[in-house]
Parts: structure tokens; C-alpha cells; sequence
């Protein structure tokens, strides 16, 4: 089963709707290589000749990212971007051509430094890692 639809029945056997906008979003973000901003998504659909409205987008996003579907990603920028939630990991972002490279191999390096902190008294909720510098492209 793909990502995409697991998520999609992940709110199905919550009761919630899927709508056409909130299947297209899920879709849209399932393909994408990287994390998207709200505008980003918008101007994809209209070149699939999908049309949304911008405040639309933006509460179906508020939406997905309430009930656990997509994760909210600023790196370091003012715009949010989304991408699905479908497996925790980190970015390295290129800050000059906003480049964005999945670290997917960093898990055990990051649960060696909770497991530091928790001999520490230290109860760690949450992280966030985000390598910001230059692409190769970029240097």
C-alpha cells in the first residue's frame, strides 16, 4: 500500500471526508521531492490545470497537519512548507537555491544524543534537524 493511501485511509477510519482537495493535496505532496510551501502547491495544481482557492489550501493544510497527516517545515525561512508525515527525518537545505536533500541515515547518531540527554534528567519531546548552507551547485 503507498504512502498516500495509507494516509488517505488513515482519516477515513477517523470519520473525516475526503474530499477532492484533500486527496489532490495528500497526492500532490506524496510525489513531490521535497517539502512544498502552500504557494508551491497552488501554482503545481494550476499547472495540472486544477483550480483551487488560495484560503482553501491553506485550512485543508491546517487541517492535514492537525490530524497527523503532514508535518510543518520552516527551514529557517518565513514560509512554512509541508511535506507528508510518513517517517521522521531531517533535511540539508541549500539556502541560495532551496535545494533540499533527505538525511534518512542520521537516526542512530540522534537516538545516541537522546539517550544522553535522558541520563541527563533531560526528557526530549520533540527534535528538529536542519542542516542550512550550499549546494554543490550553489558554492
Amino acid at each position: 500500500m503507498s504512502h498516500t493511501v495509507a494516509l488517505i485511509n488513515q482519516l477515513r477510519n477517523k470519520k473525516f471526508r475526503i474530499t477532492q482537495l484533500r486527496k489532490t493535496l495528500i497526492e500532490e505532496l506524496g510525489i513531490s521531492k521535497k517539502p512544498l510551501s502552500a504557494g508551491e502547491i497552488i501554482e503545481h495544481l494550476k499547472k495540472e490545470k486544477v483550480i483551487v482557492h488560495k484560503t482553501s489550501v491553506y485550512r485543508e493544510l491546517a487541517f492535514l497537519l492537525e490530524q497527523g497527516v503532514v508535518r510543518k517545515i520552516t527551514f529557517g525561512e518565513k514560509k512554512d512548507r509541508f511535506e507528508l508525515a510518513i517517517m521522521h527525518h531531517h533535511h540539508a537545505v541549500c539556502q541560495k537555491c532551496g535545494e533540499v536533500e533527505d538525511l534518512l541515515h542520521v537516526e542512530k547518531k540522534i537516538k545516541q544524543i537522546e539517550q544522553t540527554l535522558s541520563q541527563k534528567q533531560f526528557k526530549v519531546e520533540h527534535h528538529l534537524v536542519e542542516f542550512l548552507g550550499l549546494c554543490k551547485k550553489c558554492q
